[in-house]
């Protein structure tokens, strides 16, 4: 009796060497596997955008201080606005929204237009009055437009020294860059259309615009594709200088010095902001222009706040000659209060104009994701990704799990519905750190491997099984006839060859 147990427990034991061996290859296959797989990767990217359209576009609970004016069709479709502007944006025009902006004191107001082309391009009255309404105190940003070598961009080399002087002011140092080398490979850029010199030698303050499209290379890096906007540029390089992107530049407000961390964080003037491990971080949607019966940022038409200037101008100068021209409200339709203490952002929402691919939709509005950076980085609230070693501790939880259950119930239906089981437990795991934590957990990647795990064992028993077959009959296949020996191949699963049954 005591020699059947010493032999139970040493195949015991031989089974469960096996068994941890097995899992740990399949865990060191899979992190091995892990940043290599690009289109693994891909895939865990589309989920995390399937779970963040998933949530709904719920106004946010702290109200974020940013409002919306939106060069949308109604005010193309403006019959004032028209016959003042014509039918597309001039300077003018944003002259007149700054005016109005100017009567109270917001935050910032943010152009996201950019001032080197278009019908109005040889409106030099219209750069004055633009430049003229710009006062100090009351920052204005708008966009610099960086491109590679387009059919009118220009090199750093080949700009003026004055636009090279002036494009300096807007330049920023960051120690620390070298750790995250995809801004040195796939942010630089080659040529830039510059803003018109007047704008550019005004009060107006220009940062990149660039709007980064990012996925991995073979080597886990991170490069720049036309896949959908799932991350925000920080920074952008054109002629060997930096340049913070238009979100950074509005809440660093006129910092030129910066540092970053290998855990990328980013500091500046007692100021912190969390870029994640990669230095690129993923955007948290709000889904703004989604669903407008419950928009995250109250939007205004442009027109509105063109007419409700030149309605307070007409009343403090009734004998002004645009007053004479167009047919004014006799009210603003709009208050400046409504713009106190905001981040005001003027742009396009047009389907043919200034879209971009995102989860949402293929033509969305640049002018709402950079709405949505701009939120996120107020707030520091960044999509996360988990840190390495918790995705790799799930890659070797959920196959061990599995294999324990594999080596301890030999019904595949039950070994089938654990695997289920453990891999719906994952999925609910991903998505409460996603809505609790913003914390982006792998889920692909632990699901691959409970496939693997479950197919390899069981392919791995199949193989055993049947070598056990070919020894059985070699062993007893000269001393049986066939139709004994086909009994014993069914029963073997239930002898335990070497072992006494009856004691």
């Amino acid at each position: 009796m005591a020699a059947n147990r010493a032999i139970l427990w040493q195949t015991a034991g031989r089974n469960g060497y096996r068994l941890l061996l097995t899992v740990l290859g399949l865990w060191v296959v899979g992190m091995a596997l892990m940043p290599l797989s690009k289109m693994a990767f891909a895939w865990e990217l589309d989920f995390l955008s399937i779970v963040q359209q998933w949530h709904p576009p719920q106004p946010r609970m702290h109200q974020a201080p940013i409002r919306l004016i939106s060069i949308d069709a109604k005010t193309e479709a403006n019959p004032t606005y028209r016959k003042l502007f014509g039918d597309s944006f001039s300077r003018r025009a944003a002259g007149y929204a700054i005016r109005f902006l100017n009567r109270t004191n917001p935050k910032a107001v943010v152009l996201d237009v950019s001032f080197n082309g278009g019908a109005h391009q040889e409106d030099r009255a219209g750069d004055q009055f633009l430049v003229d309404s710009v006062k100090p105190g009351h920052p204005v940003i708008s966009q610099l437009m960086f491109e590679n070598l387009g059919p009118s961009a220009q090199c750093w080399e080949k700009q003026p020294k004055d636009i090279q002087q002036a494009l300096m002011a807007s330049t920023i140092t960051v120690q620390g860059l070298n750790n995250f080398p995809v801004y040195h490979r796939q942010n630089h850029y080659d040529s830039l259309v510059a803003p018109y010199t007047d704008l550019l030698h005004s009060g107006m303050h220009f940062y990149s615009a660039t709007l980064g499209t990012f996925t991995t290379d073979l080597s886990g890096q991170l490069v720049d594709t036309q896949a959908k906007i799932r991350r925000w540029a920080v920074f952008s390089q054109y002629g060997g200088h930096i340049y913070p992107s238009v979100p950074l530049a509005v809440l660093a407000r006129g910092a030129r010095h910066f540092s970053i961390n290998r855990q990328g964080e980013l500091r500046w003037h007692q100021q912190a902001l969390d870029l994640g491990m990669d230095g690129s971080p993923l955007i948290k949607w709000y889904g703004h222009g989604v669903n407008l019966r419950q928009p995250v940022y109250q939007e205004y038409s442009f027109a509105d706040v063109i007419l409700s200037e030149l309605s307070l101008e007409c009343q403090e100068n009734p004998k002004a000659a645009l007053c004479q021209r167009a047919d004014l409200p006799r009210h603003p339709l709009l208050k400046p209060d409504q713009f106190r203490d905001q981040f005001t952002l003027i742009g396009f929402v047009n389907p043919n104009f200034d879209v971009h691919p995102t989860i949402y939709s293929s033509r969305y509005p640049g002018f709402y994701v950079m709405a949505n950076v701009l939120d996120n980085a107020l707030h520091n609230d960044f999509v996360k990704p988990a840190p390495f070693w918790l995705n790799g501790l799930c890659l070797l939880v959920l196959p061990g799990l599995l294999s324990l259950a594999i080596h301890r119930f030999s019904s595949t239906l039950i070994n089938l519905l654990v695997a289920v089981s453990l891999a719906g437990g994952h999925f609910l795991l991903c998505l409460h750190a996603y809505y609790a934590w913003n914390l982006w957990i792998y889920a692909i990647y632990p699901i691959l491997a409970l496939a693997l795990c479950f197919s390899g064992l069981y392919m791995y028993q199949y193989a055993k099984e049947h070598k056990q077959r070919l020894q059985m009959r070699y062993a007893f296949g000269k001393y049986v006839s066939p139709a004994v020996l086909k009994i014993i191949e069914q029963q073997a699963g239930k002898i335990a060859l070497g072992v006494s049954a009856g004691k």
